[in-house]
């Protein structure tokens, strides 16, 4: 038996082998689910009625565990809450047409239900698959976020602009079917889950496919050129080196490190340009950045326009701390930044407190020992929330809340 765990290490040494396994049924919802997750053709087919099959999912874990009922429901009015602020506090300004209204409640509470929804699929996955099981949930999700990646690599390589663009005629011109492509934000996690398993893993092959993934994915990131998907996501990856290095006493020089980097990173960021030539949207980016941080920036430059609307949910948040603000002329581009120029100091910290429990979800699964692997992952979905609008890439929070912890949790040594 030992050698088989160590074989197929998708379990750990400590974990009984006589695992009751998912029933079928629930078995392939969960991959089909994780395909809607990754898939923006699916997710667009689909968007409507999904919410609701969540909720019947949701009913049956409520019926099934008795413990986390509680849990359940406390989730479920949440969502409700902040979609119901949304409703009384703000103006739907994106959505037009008849029943307006309670197409924006609908949307709301939605996005946020999809969100952390996957914790659901990593307790009954954790406490009932079979190893088996969970190759076959992991593999559906992985190989269909690699065919996702072999159609954006096919736009990239005819125009790396189409995979910046959310413009639906821009698309529909470029001949791309997909609704954007921010899931390329998903693979970030995989990227900082991959390091985690090259240095955690006991396993040979999986430290061997961690590190094949994590040249896969890193070439695709460099095909998409998200250039602030490479600065939170290097940010993350130190913040893990920082809390999983053994010695504790380069922590004082990983510090004297980071502050020296802050000061390097106009340097820095000139030699990348010099080294991105031929990736012109990266190059592009890059520039912004070292220009926005360097006080040369160009008023009409993308990067310039962010920090523009960031700043203005700021000011509009401080405007109207208690309340919030109706209305906003401006798409603020930040999740948690319009939550709280939007719905006011409560429904923000409403929503990050949602955050805060869906984290402790996961360290009460995972222990506090392979906890420590999973915080860096939440310093990536919180840089993400800053300067993205995460609640609306449902493919982000499969990998956080699901295919990232449960890997952690089956394959990191304890």
């Amino acid at each position: 038996m030992e050698k088989i765990v160590l074989l197929f290490p998708m379990t750990t040494r400590n974990e009984s082998i006589k695992a009751p396994g998912l029933p079928v049924l629930e078995l392939v919802f969960i991959c089909i689910f994780g395909i809607f997750y990754i898939d923006f053709e699916v997710q667009g087919k689909y968007e409507v009625i999904a919410p609701f099959i969540a909720l019947l999912y949701l009913f049956y874990c409520y019926l099934r565990e008795p413990k986390q009922r509680g849990r359940i429901v406390k989730f479920i009015f949440a969502c409700a809450i902040v979609a119901i602020l949304y409703q009384i506090l703000t103006i739907p300004i994106t959505i037009r047409g008849a029943n307006a209204a309670s197409k924006y409640l609908y949307s709301n509470f939605s996005q946020y239900l999809l969100a952390f929804f996957p914790l659901a699929f990593l307790y009954r996955t954790d406490k009932l698959a079979t190893a088996n099981q969970i190759k076959i949930i992991v593999g559906v999700i992985i190989i269909t976020a690699i065919a996702l990646i072999q159609v954006a690599l096919k736009f990239a390589a005819i125009n790396p602009d189409i995979l910046h663009s959310m413009n639906q005629e821009v698309l529909e011109d470029a001949g791309v079917t997909l609704q954007g492509f921010d899931f390329v934000y998903a693979f970030t996690f995989l990227i900082i889950t991959c390091f985690v398993l090259i240095k955690q893993s006991d396993s040979k092959i999986i430290r061997y496919l961690s590190i094949g993934a994590l040249i896969y994915f890193i070439h695709f990131l460099l095909k998409a050129q998200f250039a602030l998907a490479f600065v939170a996501t290097f940010i993350s990856c130190l913040y893990l080196y920082y809390t999983t290095t053994r010695n504790k006493g380069s922590r004082f020089f990983v510090i004297i490190g980071l502050s020296t980097l802050i000061f390097l990173i106009p340097y820095i960021l000139e030699r990348l340009i010099d080294m991105t030539q031929d990736l012109n949207v990266l190059n592009v980016r890059l520039k912004e950045i070292y220009d926005s941080i360097s006080g040369n920036h160009a008023e009409d430059s993308d990067m310039q326009a962010r920090f523009d609307l960031y700043w203005k949910c700021i000011v509009a948040f401080f405007n109207s701390p208690i309340m919030g603000n109706k209305y906003l002329p401006f798409n603020g581009h930040s999740t948690f930044l319009l939550a709280f120029a939007y719905l006011g100091i409560f429904g923000g910290v409403l929503i990050c407190w949602m955050f805060y429990k869906g984290s402790k979800f996961v360290q009460s699964i995972l222990g506090n020992d392979q906890y420590v692997y999973f915080k860096p992952l939440m310093c990536q979905i919180i840089l993400m929330g800053l300067t993205n609008p995460i609640q609306s890439t449902p493919s982000n929070f499969i990998m956080l809340f699901f295919v990232s912890p449960l890997l952690i949790k089956r394959c990191v040594k304890q």
